[in-house]
């Protein structure tokens, strides 16, 4: 696959499987960010950050609250 269809793959996953695996899309996302915190560069950050649309943004910092939350309960 090239990087297209990765992206397309990513995007619309769920759309014809039957169980959705919300756990296994969230690993694929930690992949990524492990990778992304290894190679950046501060000017990557700048570049990038409008890639990133709003409800992106938004659902990040849901996942945050709820990794705070579940880490303050234990």
């Amino acid at each position: 696959m090239d990087y297209k269809e990765v992206e397309n793959y990513l995007r619309d996953y769920g759309a014809d499987v039957g169980v959705y695996d919300f756990n296994g899309l969230i690993h694929l996302v930690a992949a990524a960010l492990d990778n992304l915190e290894r190679g950046h560069l501060e000017q990557d950050l700048v570049d990038c950050s409008s890639s990133l649309s709003e409800d992106n943004i938004k659902f990040l910092k849901k996942l945050i609250r709820y990794h705070e939350q579940c880490s303050d309960d234990s």
